[in-house]
């Protein structure tokens, strides 16, 4: 599945993601997704260290580019307010989630480009 057919669910929120107590599978199928493309991403620049974790209808994580720790978000997907946009921030260690400025990058294909222009990675 493409970053852009995971953007299309995160645009249709709730209608497609559901709501309740627990995280519905529609979200955990798109999770599994998300987690195989963002590596993809990745590989553009070479982070390595990858970690991605999901709480309730949301994910976040870290990724290692270098000696730089990176740590991404994506907040609730099911109505967020900028629901095609990803947190990443450079973090200490993988306990950090205060750790540098906040910026942000769009949810799609090539977003790997984006993230390497934002902190100056060389990307192939």
């Amino acid at each position: 599945m493409s970053m852009n057919k995971l953007v299309n669910y995160l645009l249709l929120g709730e209608e497609h993601f559901g709501s309740g107590s627990v995280n519905s599978e529609e979200f955990n199928t798109w999770v599994k997704a998300f987690k195989k493309e963002l590596r993809k991403e990745l590989d553009i620049f070479n982070g390595t260290d990858f970690e991605m974790g999901k709480g309730h209808f949301y994910v976040s994580g870290f990724f290692r580019v270098g000696e730089q720790l990176v740590y991404f978000s994506i907040s609730d997907v099911r109505g967020s307010m900028s629901p095609t946009q990803m947190l990443v921030r450079t973090a200490e260690h993988n306990k950090d989630w205060t750790g540098g400025h906040n910026q942000y990058v769009t949810i799609q294909d090539g977003m790997g480009e984006e993230i390497a222009r934002k902190f100056s990675y060389d990307y192939a």
